[in-house]
């Protein structure tokens, strides 16, 4: 019966809560709570929501990531003190959608955090969502915050300048491009009544083709620790008495009835909306139509800038391109590898041994990734070699919440 429930722990990793806090792990979006065991300090590793990306497999023709540039979300690794009955409330971000599913730009992705007394106060750590990419990909959101400043989040730019503030209104008006007035979504305004993030501005088109419909409304700006992702703006084209209308996109808005977490902002009609963060970063600016070449159903928008980081004294950050996650669980230990050598082609058996394995993790053996990959159970792996074109000697094994276990020299090719 043991056997049973640890078997149960290892087919359902996305989401696996003891009664304290020192068991959670969750790579699900939504709001959780916690409460701490005992007095100690808890390592913890935060992941903030990538923003969406805008791409099209090309073998099966639908919306997928297909390996397209995306704002990353911030990965804080570190460690708080707490004590004994704290109960912690933990927010895990949205990832931005797709825009190729809506035809505008892409969502920004939801800040990821850890906060005492409720979800909306006290923030202990946030990690900043990527922005959302534009129309095509052709402008790329930001990354999630990755210093110790407590900064705003950046404003999206102009394609292809990046030079943007508050939203504004493009004006095309017979193929002819007002330049003045040509501004992404406000960034979120940090940590008062008011951090939901600023709304993108509209384009209108008057006469011409409308078939001009990708000229971009700037995306919303995402919403700061605690407020509301922002719409993004509209593209609108009138010919007469008739009116099309297009956008925003989609987003991780927060809001009362929304299955979204993180507050990141909408895309516009093309442009990315800005990622959630501890102050949330901006929408991106609406295109830049070049009237002589005609180029506005080729430009995108620029991408949404992504949302700024909280961080504890301590802690670090970078960018890493993975899932949404909080956990305090300790990283995998490798203790070893049987056999421990193998043809450097590849198509060798081996069994790990160790601590903390989860399901999904995944096996580097002598640098390359591993094939076949089965967790057996929190303690043992095996997976089949791959082709190893150098002498790699380390085992390493990650787990989804991209905390690492190292075997130094335990392998050897032969």
């Amino acid at each position: 019966m043991k056997n049973s429930y640890l078997f149960i722990f290892l087919i359902l990793p996305a989401l696996c809560k003891g009664d304290g806090c020192e068991s959670f792990y969750s790579t699900i979006p939504g709001e959780y709570t916690c409460k701490v065991s005992k007095s100690s300090s808890l390592s913890f590793v935060v992941n903030g929501a990538n923003g969406g990306t805008w791409g099209i497999d090309q073998k099966t023709k639908e919306c997928g990531d297909q390996g397209f540039a995306k704002g990353l979300g911030a990965r804080i690794k570190g460690s708080i003190d707490l004590k004994k009955n704290e109960v912690l409330f933990i927010t895990v971000g949205s990832p931005g959608e797709n825009g190729c599913k809506t035809g505008s730009g892409s969502g920004g992705g939801g800040y990821s955090a850890i906060s005492m007394n409720s979800f909306t106060q006290n923030p202990i750590v946030v990690a900043g969502g990527g922005g959302g990419s534009s129309f095509g990909s052709r402008g790329v959101g930001g990354n999630g915050g990755t210093r110790e400043e407590k900064a705003e989040g950046g404003s999206g730019g102009l394609y292809p300048n990046g030079e943007a503030e508050a939203g504004g209104l493009t004006i095309i008006k017979d193929r002819q491009v007002d330049t003045l007035i040509h501004t992404g979504g406000q960034e979120g305004l940090g940590l008062n009544d008011s951090y939901s993030g600023g709304v993108g501005g509209n384009t209108l088109g008057l006469g011409g083709d409308p078939k001009q419909k990708h000229n971009s409304g700037a995306g919303g700006g995402g919403g700061g620790f605690g407020g509301y992702g922002a719409d993004g703006g509209y593209y609108i084209h009138q010919v007469g008495n008739k009116e099309y209308k297009m956008g925003p996109g989609a987003g991780t808005v927060d809001s009362p009835s929304s299955i979204n977490f993180g507050a990141g902002g909408q895309g516009g009609a093309g442009s990315g909306g800005g990622g959630g963060g501890y102050a949330g970063g901006g929408g991106g600016g609406a295109n830049i139509t070049d009237p002589h070449e005609l180029r506005s159903g080729l430009d995108g928008g620029a991408g949404g800038g992504g949302g700024s980081s909280l961080m504890p004294a301590g802690a670090i950050a970078e960018n890493l391109d993975s899932e949404p996650v909080v956990t305090f669980l300790h990283p995998p230990k490798v203790y070893k590898i049987n056999p421990n050598s193998g043809d450097p082609s590849g198509g060798t058996i081996v069994e790990i041994t160790g601590t903390g394995f989860m399901s999904k993790a995944k096996v580097w053996v002598g640098g390359v990734i591993c094939e076949s990959i089965v967790v057996v159970s929190s303690n043992n792996i095996t997976c089949i070699t791959g082709q190893s074109s150098v002498n790699g000697v380390d085992v390493t094994v990650m787990n989804p919440d991209t905390q690492i276990g190292l075997g130094v020299g335990f392998w050897k090719n032969k």
